[in-house]
């Protein structure tokens, strides 16, 4: 499958490797990955999950050697969770680290952002990869493919990913029998209760292993989507900040700046109507980012979507928030692009405005498997958005139903607004 030469590819490269015998059990439950903070210039934030009580080592470096600094790192919750944040980096440089846990040693890399003076950015973006732990899907072949991208041209597209929602899918699992082995044959011979943190939190150990190493090497960023914020298990939307400690301003709202553009993600299930507190600081944040070059919604609804590509007289669904709320606010602000998900089709329309050619809503194409029923726009895929001064272009990747990629998409080029 190709998924294993990507494994091989990773180790080659060192961006991602191990140091583990065949006949040692890991002590890590859940590999390191990168989690943005508010100041990705200088700060990234690293995260990983033992088996057990274990004190770790950190170091990390500018090279391999690892001389820039080193942490010794105790699990921080019950569930032996550890993380630490690293700070005083150099803007726009890539660093290497190196995390040892008993006789275990798992290195990554990552790239800072540049100063907001830079005038170009490479990012990727996926949406809905919907990761159910007992549903192999094509959230890893969607994920090794975007790594061998980024390989391709690190010192450009080492950055980070936006995620429009719906990480994971737990109600495709909720009837299934608490015995089951998922795609990599890994026993599970007993889960907790379906609304207890543990068996939500396992699910989040399935969806990194599933990422194929890509969370080691590119920070994953995005905003919930409906079956993240609850579909039936309470502990779901609790499951996700614990899991993703972005520098929420409530709810799960934030925003984050990457060189030239500025990225305001909207939490649709916390309230957005006039006069919430969401609704002030989004509106805030919008005043405020007309000054940066770029400015960039992410959301899971689409606002005023259209219908699906498969003759249907209704739109998507799409939540009154997007519509009667977001579409406005983008096109007062200038927004210059919309990220959306939900549909698991690729779209792309303009919201009109009185003036001007409407600002662009992308809906991207989900990472799952179950839309391969559809037509290509429905099939998986990774986008690629580069940045270059006033404009900026969009491709697509998309796969078939074996896991290998099919047609490379130009979407569109568009300019500041």
């Amino acid at each position: 499958m190709v998924r294993h030469g990507l494994v091989l590819a990773l180790a080659v490269v060192a961006f991602v490797s191990v140091l583990l015998t065949a006949a040692e059990e890991s002590v890590f439950q859940r590999a390191p990955y990168l989690v943005m903070t508010a100041h990705p210039e200088t700060e990234i934030t690293l995260r990983w999950r033992l088996t057990a009580a274990e004190t770790s080592v950190a170091r990390w470096g500018t090279t391999t050697t690892y001389t820039t600094g080193q942490a010794t790192v105790p699990e921080m919750t019950s569930d032996h969770t550890c993380t630490l944040t690293l700070r005083g980096l150099l803007a726009g440089t890539q660093y290497f680290y190196a995390i040892s846990a008993g006789n275990e040693v798992k290195t990554g890399s990552f790239r800072t952002s540049p100063s907001t003076a830079a005038d170009s950015l490479v990012f990727y973006g996926i949406g809905d990869p919907q990761v159910a732990p007992c549903d192999d899907r094509f959230f890893p072949d969607v994920c090794g493919f975007m790594l061998q991208d980024v390989l391709k041209l690190p010192a450009e597209r080492q950055t980070f990913c936006v995620v429009t929602g719906d990480w994971m899918l737990p109600s495709a699992c909720i009837s299934y029998a608490l015995n089951y082995v998922n795609a990599y044959s890994t026993p599970r011979p007993h889960l907790p209760a379906p609304d207890s943190p543990e068996r939500v939190d396992l699910w989040w150990d399935e969806w990194f292993t599933r990422a194929a190493g890509l969370p080691a090497a590119l920070p994953f960023v995005g905003c919930v989507g409906n079956h993240d914020a609850d579909q039936g298990e309470p502990e779901t939307m609790l499951a996700f900040p614990r899991n993703w400690p972005f520098p929420y301003v409530g709810g799960a709202y934030w925003s984050f700046s990457w060189g030239p553009a500025h990225f305001v993600v909207v939490d649709e299930y916390s309230p957005l109507e006039s006069g919430t507190e969401q609704r002030r600081w989004l509106e805030a944040e919008l005043r405020a980012s007309r000054t940066a070059p770029w400015t960039i919604i992410v959301l899971h609804n689409a606002p005023v979507a259209p219908p699906r590509a498969l003759g249907q007289t209704e739109p998507d669904r799409s939540s009154l928030y997007a519509d009667g709320i977001i579409g406005p606010l983008a096109v007062e602000y200038g927004v210059d692009l919309v990220l959306a998900g939900n549909s698991h089709c690729h779209s792309l329309w303009r919201l009109p405005e009185p003036h001007g050619t409407g600002v662009p809503v992308l809906v991207m194409a989900g990472a799952a498997s179950y839309e391969l029923v559809r037509n290509i726009l429905c099939r998986p895929a990774y986008y690629r958005f580069s940045i270059a001064g006033a404009s900026m272009r969009i491709e697509a990747e998309l796969f078939d139903a074996l896991g290998q990629s099919v047609e490379k998409v130009e979407t569109l080029e568009i300019g500041q607004r």
